[in-house]
């Protein structure tokens, strides 16, 4: 295999700009609630909550073992793993108020610009009628 610092460049070698794993929040309002600290969040859930996930790199110790091996860089699970991580931060963090923005976490995976792993949110993007639902419920109080 080598030394670390070989196993890094081999690393680096096979997987710089050509793979990419992300999580979409696919709600309107998902912007707004991720970039507005003044936003307060009664019912928990945090701004900056992908920002924060990315930051502090919890799905990295779960990544790193086998990623390096004597056939290679490993990196279509492991990315995948990542992808998932993102939205498991999206979960954990992001306001909860009804629970659609939690659960509208969409990871995916690409490889030289084609998809390798690409999961559907539980809850994907609410209509315009929903989210006047919504609001008519928070106005008069209404946390599911």
């Amino acid at each position: 295999m080598g030394t670390f610092t070989e196993g890094i460049d081999l690393l680096i070698e096979q997987a710089r700009g050509r793979w990419q794993a992300k999580v979409e929040v696919n709600q309107i309002y998902a912007h707004y609630q991720e970039a507005h600290p003044e936003f307060r969040h009664p019912r928990g859930g945090q701004a900056f909550y992908t920002r924060d996930t990315l930051y502090l790199g919890q799905w990295v110790a779960r990544m790193a073992p086998g990623l390096i091996t004597s056939k290679g860089v490993q990196l279509d699970d492991k990315m995948r793993m990542v992808a998932e991580g993102l939205a498991q931060g999206v979960q954990l963090r992001a306001p909860v108020e009804f629970g659609a923005l939690k659960r509208s976490g969409h990871p995916s995976v690409t490889r030289d610009g084609a998809t390798v792993f690409d999961r559907p949110p539980t809850v994907g993007r609410l209509s315009e009628e929903d989210l006047r639902r919504r609001g008519e419920l928070r106005y008069l109080g209404h946390r599911r």
